[in-house]
């Protein structure tokens, strides 16, 4: 697997942890609704950047998810996202750090959890066409560093709050 792959594939999985830990915390302390709909669209972007990385249509990766992935009453879907996710960052660090290949199969079923979680959230849909609303007026010509970290963010905040 060369570098770039491998690169793509760990950003993938450090921004679904931050991401899911940014949704969270907003459901915790009662964010708007548009800033939780922002999590959601970031973490389907990272979802579809796995997906185009490991070849694999994420369409492809839903077949099948409500029957294989059904929690009990005391394990929640979230609760599974939540698992994958740490999963993810574990594999993370045992590529950057300790040089161990990465796991494809592995990967793969942890993505298909994060799936099977925002398949079940109310109005996904919905926060994926506003997320690429978003990334369209954050990155109108195309994809830049710069604009990835100098923000607009009262404008995007508009775009998602309409």
């Amino acid at each position: 697997m060369d570098d770039r792959r491998i690169s793509r594939l760990l950003h993938a999985a450090l921004g679904l942890s931050s991401e899911l830990g940014e949704l969270h915390e907003g459901s915790l302390v009662n964010k708007p609704e548009y800033n939780l709909t922002e999590e959601l669209g970031d973490i389907t972007w990272y979802v579809a950047l796995a997906c185009d990385e490991l070849g694999i249509a994420d369409d492809l990766l839903i077949e099948g998810i409500v029957k294989e992935f059904s929690p009990s009453l005391t394990q929640s879907v979230f609760d599974y996202a939540v698992i994958a996710i740490g999963d993810l960052s574990n594999q993370a660090k045992r590529v950057l750090f300790y040089q161990a290949p990465l796991n494809i199969d592995e990967y793969v079923n942890d993505i298909r959890r994060i799936l099977a979680f925002l398949t079940r959230v109310p109005n996904w849909d919905e926060a994926m066409r506003k997320n690429i609303l978003k990334l369209a007026k954050r990155y109108p010509d195309r994809f830049s560093t710069e604009r990835a970290l100098i923000r607009d963010l009262e404008a995007e905040v508009q775009v998602l709050a309409e």
